[in-house]
Parts: structure tokens; sequence; C-alpha cells
């Protein structure tokens, strides 16, 4: 089952925000490699711990999902 991001209904506001360092410890992460989206729990969606191993060349905050920031990295 494929997931639909942003989502469908009102829980997503999209949104063009600067990243504090360190980025926020509830925000949610669309990771992507080489032009290849890394899938988590929720699909697409990777919270902090999921993401402190790696080293994103780029992060942008995206948005909010129920409140919490989106990051793209």
């Amino acid at each position: 089952m494929l997931a639909t991001f942003p989502p469908t209904d009102d829980r997503y506001t999209a949104g063009c925000e600067a990243v504090p360092d360190p980025a926020p410890a509830d925000a949610l992460w669309c990771v992507f490699r080489q032009g290849e989206l890394l899938l988590a729990t929720p699909p697409g969606l990777l919270g902090a711990a999921e993401v402190a191993g790696l080293a994103p060349l780029r992060v942008h905050g995206v948005g909010r999902l129920d409140g919490r920031p989106v990051l793209a990295a």
C-alpha cells in the first residue's frame, strides 16, 4: 500500500522554515539518498533516533504534521 504525502487531510501544513541546530527532537524526517526516499514507519517519516547516525548534506523545513516539524534531508 502506498502512502500519500502530504496527507490529504488538514493534518499537514506546508511551509518553508529555518531549521535550528540541533534539529527539534520531535521532528519527523523525510530522508532522501541519491533521489530515493528512505522509508520508515510511518511511511516516509523517520524520527530523530533513526536519523542520528546519518550525516545529511542539507536539511530543509518543509512544514508541520500534527504540529510537529517535518524536515527533508
